[in-house]
């Protein structure tokens, strides 16, 4: 008798894409619409602040100079 091949669980089974359908209408370009939001006072903060520290501290690697940054920020937020 011929060996038949082994059948695949469902889960295993390769499903068709969608089909793409070429004569839909146009997207609009949803980021034209969109206007940007300007940047928080933490955001202009850390990227000055960010910029302070590694020129103080060369040698510092990113992530501890962010935390460095960030530990400025709480420290000034609470003097206010």
């Amino acid at each position: 008798p011929p060996s038949r091949a082994p059948r695949l669980p469902s889960y295993k089974l390769r499903r068709r894409a969608p089909p793409h359908h070429k004569h839909t209408m146009p997207k609009t370009s949803k980021k034209a619409e969109k206007t940007k939001k300007g940047a928080s006072p933490y955001n202009l903060f850390m990227k000055e602040e960010l910029a302070r520290v590694k020129k103080d501290n060369p040698d510092l690697d990113h992530k501890k100079a962010f935390k460095m940054a960030a530990e400025n920020w709480s420290k000034q937020k609470n003097k206010k």
